[in-house]
């Protein structure tokens, strides 16, 4: 069953907008451990999902990923792995194939696959703040000094 209304804002937003609704803001939840990110078996010995896991710590922000992401960001490596070989193999067989009994077209079978494994990567990524309009949620964060648009964030 899922959750109803909206995401809860974080505490930092709420320091931001002033505490609107004036209750007590609790911040007892402790930053997660910092360590080293284990690979898990699955992704190691999948190559698709190993170069994802790959790309997406490299990419990552310091301190944006905890050793406690390690079973999402692998789920979510995965979930990019399969939906890259469904897709590889509706290249092969087309959008439509004959369906075995009446031998009309219907929809690959590959194309569900690949539409679910994209919709849980979506998911998951946005549960780790990795797309865009999600890690702008998390706050401001300091542009390296050679970047050419730094200038349009200064006050």
């Amino acid at each position: 069953m899922a959750l109803r209304g909206r995401k809860p804002k974080t505490v930092a937003d709420k320091i931001v907008e002033g505490n609107p609704g004036k209750r007590p803001l609790s911040t007892m939840v402790p930053a997660p451990r910092q360590g080293e990110m284990i690979c898990p078996r699955s992704v190691m010995n999948n190559e698709r999902a190993l170069a994802y896991w790959n790309m997406y710590l490299s990419n990552a922000a310091p301190g944006h990923l905890a050793p406690i992401d390690a079973p999402l960001i692998a789920r979510m490596c995965l979930c990019w792995a399969m939906a890259d070989q469904a897709y590889e193999d509706m290249e092969k067989t087309g959008m439509l194939v004959k369906a075995p009994n009446t031998g009309l077209p219907i929809q690959s079978p590959y194309m569900a696959i690949v539409n679910r494994q994209t919709e849980i990567g979506r998911k998951l990524a946005a549960e780790l703040c990795l797309p865009p309009a999600q890690r702008n949620r998390l706050g401001v964060h300091d542009a390296p000094e050679n970047d050419p648009t730094s200038h349009f964030f200064d006050a």
